[in-house]
């Protein structure tokens, strides 16, 4: 499969400090990526990296033949969305009005809302479930809805590639698994490429196909996360000494500590 992402020596520094160190590797396009490792290793470095908000120092990100850095800003929108950790919510705004914030990178300076920007918002909406809050505003919510809503965002941005920084962080186990079953169904029901960071082992290794493995501003390894992710790993990068096993009816991988 075509790579949708394909990086390359990529470096960046932020405050004199090196945070991405000689960088390379490819994203895989349709499938769920998900960037593990320890705190501060330049997981979400990596991944703004991707949407252009942090440049490089050296190095290239070519996405579909093209260099992100030789795109537009606007152009650059209308491919990749980008999910940050914990926006800033806009004071008194609503979950619909939100939402509709997706659709910017398709306006042009003289075009008007369309019957397209309508129906890509009112997707949007009933994929994350929103359609009867769609007029409440956003500080209402329960945390796990207001989730909902910035990822309600960036499905109505319409972009093949949707990048997803921590996005269950402060959410509790039900609304976080809730939240990458929508992801999933990205992956399942659009084909869109997802790329997560998860601070979650048991979530990586269960909703991801493929895992980008970092420690200390560099990528480890990387492949499906059968193949990737072992006890031998997770002593090594997290300090934990536990088994992998398959449990379940799924019989999924689930890491089991030992001690």
């Amino acid at each position: 499969m075509t790579p949708t992402f394909r990086i390359s020596s990529a470096r960046v520094s932020l405050g004199g400090r090196s945070i991405l160190r000689d960088v390379s590797l490819e994203i895989p396009a349709g499938q769920i990526t998900a960037i593990i490792g320890p705190n501060g290793c330049g997981k979400s470095t990596l991944l703004r990296s991707m949407a252009r908000v942090l440049p490089l120092e050296e190095g290239s990100i070519i996405f579909d033949g093209a260099d992100i850095a030789d795109l537009g800003r606007r152009e650059l929108s209308r491919r990749v969305a980008l999910m940050a950790q914990r926006p800033l919510i806009p004071e008194g705004i609503t979950v619909a009005e939100l939402v509709s914030r997706g659709r910017y990178p398709h306006q042009g300076l003289w075009s008007q809302w369309s019957a397209a920007d309508e129906a890509a918002v009112a997707r949007a909406l009933a994929v994350t479930g929103l359609e009867s809050v769609a007029e409440r505003r956003l500080t209402e919510l329960s945390g796990g809805q207001q989730q909902r809503v910035w990822l309600g965002l960036v499905l109505a941005q319409e972009t093949k590639v949707v990048l997803l920084d921590e996005p269950t962080t402060f959410l509790d186990i039900g609304h976080q698994y809730d939240l990458l079953g929508l992801v999933e169904k990205l992956r399942d029901d659009d084909g869109r490429t997802v790329v997560v960071v998860l601070h979650d082992l048991q979530q990586a290794l269960r909703f991801a196909d493929h895992l980008v493995v970092m420690n200390d501003g560099e990528v480890v390894s990387t492949g499906r996360p059968a193949e990737t992710l072992d006890s031998r790993a997770v002593a090594r990068l997290f300090g934990l000494d536990a088994d992998i096993v398959r449990a379940g009816t799924r019989q999924d991988l689930v890491i089991v500590p030992r001690a």
